[in-house]
């Protein structure tokens, strides 16, 4: 298979994202099986960067390459590692219809590249609560040598939303994490699990103390999402109404709002 083919019809699909693929396939029927057809080829080719366009094809294609799902799922296993975080972006993209890659996503956050383990992760959460499975190792991996993949994975536990329970001790000790955005988005996964309060609430209350502005705004917003269960927290959430910024100010308000009339 000819990489330059494969990289055309990346482009191609790309391009017809920015049109109604209903008009698509009306205008030329049978473009999608064909591609689909051409991008299983393209997963076998000794060329990485043919196998990284047919990857990237594929996903392009949504749901409608749900029949690459198998191929891309041994892709994750591709000794090249773009092509491994390729077909993870893709497998994405096709949507909780690959759930069935779940097993195999979950081996790959322990991938020896950092940015083959955010994708994973990114993957991961798109598939909701259909990767509930993945609550437990994507906590494991909440302690990941790079902040990015810390807070890819933080973000993907709070898409799981009330499936990954299991995970808020750990996403509460990933409160004090040494960099800003990771203990930011923590607090904003917490807020969308809205579980284990007795373990979720004493950890946002002392990240109202935080001195970076959004981590206090987004401590309190989640301590809002917990209603009535945060009660505990109602007397530092009044000292942060007063905070010197207004943002913090206002999410403050809003959670005590939340708390004191049960949603």
């Amino acid at each position: 298979m000819n990489p330059s083919i494969l990289i055309r019809l990346a482009l191609a699909l790309v391009w017809a994202g920015a049109v109604e693929r209903t008009h698509l396939s009306a205008a030329q029927p049978g473009t999608e099986a064909r591609a689909v057809k051409e991008g299983l080829k393209g997963l076998q080719s000794p060329d990485p960067r043919a196998r990284e366009a047919a990857a990237e094809a594929l996903g392009g294609l949504h749901a409608g390459a749900v029949t690459a799902v198998p191929a891309l799922t041994d892709a994750l296993r591709d000794k090249v590692a773009s092509v491994r975080r390729s077909a993870a972006e893709a497998l994405g993209e096709i949507g909780p219809e690959a759930r069935a890659a779940v097993p195999a996503l979950i081996g790959l956050l322990k991938d020896d590249e950092a940015e083959v383990r955010r994708q994973a992760a990114v993957t991961l959460g798109e598939f909701g609560p259909d990767a509930a499975a993945a609550a437990k190792p994507l906590a494991e991996a909440l302690k990941d040598r790079s902040w990015r993949v810390r807070q890819q994975v933080a973000t993907a536990l709070g898409e799981l939303g009330s499936e990954a329970h299991a995970a808020v001790p750990a996403l509460a000790g990933v409160l004090k994490d040494p960099v800003v955005t990771v203990r930011r988005t923590a607090a904003h996964a917490l807020g969308r699990i809205a579980a284990d309060a007795p373990k979720a609430v004493p950890a946002l209350v002392e990240a109202l103390k935080d001195h970076a502005g959004d981590v206090r705004e987004s401590a309190a917003e989640a301590l809002g999402e917990f209603g009535t269960s945060a009660k505990a927290a109602l007397p530092a959430l009044r000292a942060l109404a007063r905070d010197t910024e207004e943002d913090v100010r206002e999410a403050a308000s809003e959670a005590i709002r939340k708390i004191t009339e049960g949603g």
